[in-house]
């Protein structure tokens, strides 16, 4: 870690224990009460609360100069009180696709220029796809990253792609960006995503997109397994079980799909 590194994640970590001294029971507070509990200079802290008002983080009152809690904290409630729910709404049909695949279910949310797994259920196999909750993954490869990019608006579709960072992960890897939005309109039209060995060689997935009460996808359900078991005759044949759950996953989160193909019949609760 470089000099400058090391300063950033050291603010970081002081910004941290700012935030960490508001409460219910002390929501307003002043720079020297913070500084004093915290044992650091006040310039210090002035400076960092001054930068975390500028992002919205902070409030400051203009007649008090004291700070309490801003807007942007509020959101983040708000977006980890949503993925709370929908894990929990997740769990019943990821459960009911890890036993009818066989197979590793998880669940994905957009991070940034990643993906994050929100929840999984590892196959019982000893040879099995792995992951772990909180764990990162690229975009630009595998079924589940795809999904996500392929029903995403359009112009935030555009400011992610020019974030990622196109690493090459196996030969199956697409990282031109043309190829990939001729893929992604593919899976717009098929509603789910296939990938073979794209950024684990011997690894298959198939994901279907989730989406909230605004029509918006929020999520991806995807089945992932090695693919000497989950072979491109079986990933075809598991999409139908994971868009089936998408989709009803979709209709608990209270949005219906006009286009919905639920009415076919479904295997999963």
């Amino acid at each position: 870690m470089t000099a400058t590194e090391s300063d950033r994640a050291g603010s970081l970590a002081k910004a941290l224990q700012i935030l960490d001294v508001f409460s219910s029971d002390h929501s307003v507070l002043g720079v020297r009460d913070i500084a004093r509990k915290l044992g650091l200079p006040a310039s210090t802290t002035g400076r960092i609360m001054a930068t975390l008002t500028q992002a919205g983080v902070l409030l400051q009152d203009p007649n008090t100069r004291r700070y309490s809690m801003g807007m942007k904290v509020l959101q983040w409630a708000r977006a980890a009180q949503s993925s709370l729910g929908l894990r929990d709404l997740a769990i019943p049909f990821m459960e009911e696709l890890k036993k009818i695949s066989g197979e590793t279910v998880t669940l994905s949310m957009v991070e940034g220029p990643y993906r994050i797994i929100v929840e999984r259920m590892e196959s019982p196999f000893l040879m099995r796809y792995v992951v772990n909750p909180g764990d990162l993954m690229p975009l630009h490869c595998g079924a589940s990253g795809k999904v996500l990019l392929a029903f995403m608006a359009e112009e935030e579709r555009e400011s992610v792609l020019n974030l990622i960072s196109w690493e090459q992960y196996t030969t199956n890897t697409i990282t031109d960006r043309t190829q990939l939005s001729l893929e992604l309109t593919d899976i717009q039209k098929n509603g789910y995503s296939i990938s073979m060995g794209e950024r684990i060689a011997d690894v298959g997935s198939v994901a279907a997109p989730v989406f909230n009460t605004r029509g918006q996808c929020t999520a991806a359900l995807t089945i992932s397994g090695p693919l000497y078991r989950l072979d491109e005759e079986k990933l075809h044949t598991a999409s139908e079980w994971v868009v089936d759950a998408a989709q009803l996953l979709t209709i608990q989160l209270g949005y219906m799909d006009r286009d919905s193909r639920s009415e076919r019949g479904s295997s999963v609760p």
